[in-house]
């Protein structure tokens, strides 16, 4: 890697209905009648307006084109959920009742939208039960900087003894291949399940056979919901895990992205125990675009409605930082702005992203 790091936001999403890229992009009833994205459609001031691909794709490449305090951002992909047995059960079957799944955005889309915006890395998702999983990460490898995972959306669970095998098998693979796993965490509000019982599988606490296996696992939002009212024992998973780790000595590859700990809604203690209890040096800068984010001494009100003008990108990053200079040194704090480069780089796959480091 160059001698510049470079500060990449690690969390971004991107969605679309499918009205232009129609094998690539769709999302459920269930998602758009959601409290989450009518409330985007209200703050973006899109009540009128039919919410195509266009419309959400231009709003992210705009912002990230201008936006100045961050060098990258990493598109997350998002996979169609699969039964244990390898079953789609993604748009497009025959019986629409069997469809489980609330979103979906290719692999091959994120990858070619950061192909041609130089401020955009791809970030795969990969369902580990799908019965290609193994070649999918190969066959991105090369082009993407980490795979993302939403059990609850996604049902993956890690406790049917018929999928150990697939689990540690893809596990193995993104050990070999050194691509971090992003693991969303905490009670999801914006992705709709169609099983609210797979919340429960949304914890970092259910990593230890990934991180056993040499796998990278990125903690997202380091257990924490995006509403304090929803939080429960996740924050606490996420801490019991960091804390095995440092206690046994463990060699883990264990890191927690901050994406969305500066909510509206966010009480302080949360984030003084967030921050008290998880190492610095494993901490990763992510926003979670296009969710607002809240400054110190801001007004509850004023993050939404500032949210239709605002450079979300921007706006996030500049957030954040006040923040953990707050909680840290100024070098601490840059270094976890700096983290997911960082990263990068320990895991040899800096070069790989020309963009990141010119040849």
């Amino acid at each position: 890697m160059g001698d510049e790091r470079k500060v990449i936001d690690m969390h971004v999403h991107v969605a679309g209905r499918g009205d232009v890229w129609k094998e690539d992009l769709w999302w459920s009833k269930q998602f758009e009648n959601g409290l989450a994205f009518k409330s985007l459609t209200v703050l973006k001031g899109w009540g009128c307006k039919p919410v195509g691909d266009w419309l959400m794709v231009d709003a992210l490449t705009d912002q990230a084109a201008k936006a100045k305090r961050i060098d990258y951002a990493v598109v997350l992909a998002f996979d169609n959920v699969y039964d244990p047995d390898g079953t789609y059960r993604g748009p497009k079957r025959p019986n629409p009742k069997e469809v489980l799944s609330t979103l979906y955005v290719s692999n091959r889309f994120v990858v070619e939208l950061c192909g041609s915006n130089p401020k955009l890395l791809p970030g795969i998702s990969v369902h580990p039960f799908r019965p290609d999983a193994l070649k999918e990460l190969d066959d991105y490898k090369d082009k993407a900087v980490l795979c993302k995972w939403m059990p609850s959306a996604q049902l993956i669970d890690f406790d049917n003894p018929r999928v150990q095998g697939k689990l540690e098998r893809f596990y193995a693979k993104l050990a070999e291949i050194k691509l971090p796993l992003l693991l969303h965490t905490g009670i999801e509000t914006s992705i709709p399940t169609v099983y609210k019982d797979y919340e429960k599988f949304n914890s970092a606490k259910y990593m230890e056979t990934a991180l056993e296996k040499g796998a990278t696992v990125i903690v997202a939002h380091c257990g924490c919901s995006y509403f304090d009212l929803l939080q429960d024992n996740m924050v606490d998973d996420t801490i019991r895990l960091f804390k095995r780790m440092q206690d046994e000595g463990k060699d883990w590859k264990l890191y927690a992205d901050i994406s969305a700990l500066f909510t509206p809604f966010r009480k302080r203690k949360i984030l003084d125990t967030v921050f008290a209890k998880i190492p610095p040096e494993r901490l990763i800068y992510g926003s979670d675009f296009p969710n607002p984010a809240k400054g110190r001494r801001e007004f509850f009100l004023r993050p939404f409605l500032r949210y239709r003008r605002a450079n979300l990108l921007n706006r996030s990053a500049r957030i954040a930082e006040k923040w953990l200079r707050h909680y840290f040194s100024d070098s601490q704090a840059m270094e976890i702005m700096l983290g997911f480069h960082r990263l990068l780089g320990s895991l040899g796959r800096g070069n790989q992203l020309n963009r990141i480091d010119p040849a």
